[in-house]
């Protein structure tokens, strides 16, 4: 009898390993970091990306205020999976929406049908119409080369040890 208990324990011990696994199942991924700088000079704020050229799992990560990185693949400083990897860089900003009334903002009317009809008899033509809101104007804060993966001329091999790669970008 204690050996058909002890049988079933050790049935249940591996079912359980073999359910629970030794590990969440990515692979393997080694240290990344490193200083991003434009004109020798740290950018902060600098998305980086780690594209694989083997299509498998790419990394991303943000500079900090110094340009310095870590790069994260499956969660937050994790590094990369080794292998070779094209690298983009950017750092997009975007500015404040436009008013779509230009400078001439037309006063508020109140919501009577009384004060608008004596509102359009002034010449109030009502809100702008369709979507005449203009969007916030995008610009990117480094060259629009190294945004692509076939221009920026950025690669790098991520070796199973800790790895270090600096990015230094040029605005020429």
């Amino acid at each position: 009898m204690a050996k058909i208990q002890l049988t079933r324990y050790f049935v249940l011990v591996a079912g359980l390993s073999l359910v629970c696994g030794c590990g969440d199942g990515a692979p393997k991924t080694y240290p990344v970091s490193g200083v991003v700088t434009l004109d020798n000079k740290p950018v902060a704020g600098a998305t980086i990306t780690f594209i694989s050229d083997t299509g498998g799992n790419s990394g991303a990560t943000t500079s900090d205020a110094q340009g310095k990185y870590t790069m994260s693949t499956f969660k937050q400083g994790d590094g990369a999976v080794a292998g070779s990897y094209k690298i983009i860089v950017s750092k997009y900003q975007k500015g404040a929406e436009e008013n779509p009334y230009g400078d001439n903002v037309p006063p508020e009317v109140e919501q009577t049908p009384e004060a608008i009809s004596e509102a359009y008899g002034k010449g109030y033509s009502g809100p702008p119409k369709g979507n005449a809101a203009k969007a916030p104007k995008e610009w990117n804060d480094i060259p629009a080369k190294y945004a692509d993966a076939s221009q920026s001329g950025l690669t790098f091999v991520v070796e199973p040890k800790p790895n270090t790669f600096d990015i230094k970008l040029t605005s020429k």
